[in-house]
């Protein structure tokens, strides 16, 4: 009977306790995890500098906080990105100006193989199969001559053929290994990225636990929806045939 009381009361208590979660705490818990890893008095200081819109989403914060918790320019970006997509806002490059006047801009975007960003904003409007890969993976470096006979075969129509590396270093150390001279490498015909933290702003469907390869296309600025496997060459053919317009190169 006591043990009984003893279990109803904890479960009570929990109860009351989730009522009283303010809207500042769930917010942060759902969208800015990293918000909690400061120490209380500057997640209390952020919290207290929250200010919400009717529809629950944050319209005014501590910029310093926020960047005190993450850490590194990418990070401050995507957190920064997630509130202003909440707002109904994808801005292609953000515009901080401090109290002193200075502007300082963050531009989201992913590194190509030669350490240029290319913006998020551009390669999000491509018309592409986008094709997440490795050189650490197997089956990934036994698709790659068949990948590139499938850019040259859709040459003529209006698509992009972009892979996405896990790490654009290590491309250049698989090339000195056996298995480059034996299965080759993707060619000109595909633009090389990086992937970073941005990768989900171009499909909600990749997650890291879906590992390589993960292929998915988009055409005019939207996710298709369409994620065949790498193995699955006649249905990507004919996807790109249904989907994609011959160029016009007049």
């Amino acid at each position: 009977m006591f043990k009984k009381l003893g279990f109803l009361l904890m479960f009570s208590l929990a109860l009351i306790a989730c009522k009283k979660e303010s809207p500042e705490d769930r917010y942060i818990k759902a969208f800015l995890p990293k918000v909690l890893t400061l120490d209380s008095s500057d997640i209390a200081d952020f919290k207290k500098h929250m200010v919400f819109n009717e529809e629950g989403n944050l319209t005014s914060w501590n910029s310093d906080m926020l960047e005190k918790a993450y850490k590194t320019e990418d990070d401050y970006t995507f957190a920064l990105l997630g509130i202003y997509n909440k707002l109904g806002m994808n801005p292609s490059k953000i515009v901080l100006v401090d109290s002193t006047s200075n502007e300082r801009v963050l531009q989201p975007g992913f590194l190509d193989i030669h350490s240029n960003k290319i913006p998020l904003s551009e390669v999000a409007d491509w018309d592409a199969l986008f094709y997440i890969t490795s050189t650490n993976c197997g089956i990934c470096i036994q698709d790659f001559q068949q990948m590139n006979e499938l850019a040259a075969k859709h040459a003529n129509k209006g698509i992009k053929f972009v892979a996405i590396f896990d790490k654009v270093q290590n491309i250049e150390n698989y090339k000195k290994g056996t298995s480059f001279q034996t299965l080759g490498f993707l060619n000109e015909d595909w633009i090389i990225l990086q992937k970073n933290i941005f990768l989900p702003y171009l499909t909600q469907k990749y997650e890291d636990r879906l590992g390589f390869p993960f292929i998915f296309f988009r055409k005019n600025g939207i996710d298709l929806g369409q994620y065949p496997k790498s193995s699955d060459k006649a249905e990507i053919n004919q996807y790109i045939l249904d989907q994609y317009e011959v160029k016009n190169d007049q």
